[in-house]
C-alpha cells in the first residue's frame, strides 16, 4: 500500500524487501482535541535480519545519515554496525520501550524525542532530565526535544536553541513527529543552518496537524516556504 505512495514521492525503494506474511499495521485513534493513540502490529517490520542489515550497509559509508525508529527488529545491531562505519545515526525512539534505555548513546549523532520518549529514556518520566543527562554525560550528542505547543529545545554542537511552535488549528496530531523529523533531516542533508532547520521543521509539523491523516498530511516543501513567508 505504501510503495506506490513512496514512488510518487521519489523514494528510492532499492533496499525494500517483500517477504511472506502480514505487513505492519497501525490502528490510530484520534480524540476530539486531535490527540492520538496508536496501537502497532509490527508484522514484516519485525523481520529485518542481521543479514539484511549487513547487505544494505555495504552500500553506505562514513558521513551518510541513518534514521532509526523503534519499528523494526535488530536496532541495537544496526546501531553497532552503522557506528562502526562512521555513519551519522539519528534515533527517534518511537514507540518507546524500556529496553531503549540501554542503547549506546555514544554511538549516536543525534536523538529526536518528545516529552514521553525523553522521560522514558532516563527512567524518571521527566523530559528535561534527558536533556541534562546528555549535556553532562554525552556533550557531543545532539538532542532535539519536542514539546508540543511549547515548541522544541535543541542541544546542537554544544549550544542550546529554542524554537517556538507555530499556532494552527489542531485537527489530527498523527504524524506530526514524523513530519518534524523528516524535515529536520532534509535540512541537515542540505547543510542548512540549525535555526533555519528548526523553523522549517516546526512549520511543517504545524501544517501536518491542521489536516487529517498521517502520510497524507505531510506538506510539500513549497507549502512550508510559503507559510514562513506569510508569517514574517
Amino acid at each position: 500500500m505504501l510503495a506506490p505512495l513512496m514512488r510518487v514521492a521519489g523514494v528510492n525503494l532499492t533496499y525494500l524487501r517483500t517477504i511472506k506474511g502480514q505487513t505492519g499495521q497501525a490502528i490510530i485513534q484520534v480524540d476530539e482535541q486531535g490527540e492520538n493513540a496508536i496501537i502497532i502490529y509490527h508484522g514484516a517490520n519485525a523481520s529485518v535480519s542481521r543479514e539484511h542489515i549487513d547487505d544494505v550497509l555495504k552500500h553506505f559509508e562514513a558521513g551518510d545519515i541513518l534514521l532509526l525508529q523503534n519499528e523494526i527488529s535488530n536496532i541495537s545491531y544496526l546501531i553497532e554496525q552503522a557506528s562502526g562505519k562512521g555513519m551519522r545515526i539519528i534515533l527517534n525512539p518511537s514507540p518507546f520501550e524500556e529496553w531503549m534505555q540501554h542503547i549506546d548513546l555514544k554511538a549516536l549523532y543525534c536523538v529526536i524525542v518528545n516529552e514521553t520518549e525523553a522521560g522514558g529514556m532516563t527512567g524518571t518520566g521527566q523530559a528535561h532530565d534527558f536533556l541534562e543527562m546528555v549535556k553532562n554525560r554525552y556533550p557531543s550528542l545532539n538532542v532535539i526535544l519536542t514539546l508540543g505547543k511549547q515548541g522544541c529545545i535543541c542541544w546542537w554542537d554544544g549550544r542550546l536553541y529554542r524554537q517556538q511552535a507555530f499556532e494552527t488549528e489542531i485537527v489530527d496530531t498523527t504524524g506530526a513527529g514524523d513530519t518534524f523529523t523528516g524535515y529536520f533531516i532534509a535540512g541537515l542533508y542540505r547543510g542548512d543552518d540549525i535555526t533555519v532547520i528548526l523553523k522549517e521543521a516546526s512549520v511543517a509539523a504545524a501544517i501536518a496537524i491542521s489536516k487529517e491523516g498521517a502520510a497524507s498530511s505531510i506538506p510539500e516543501y513549497e507549502d512550508v516556504k510559503k507559510t514562513l513567508e506569510n508569517n514574517r
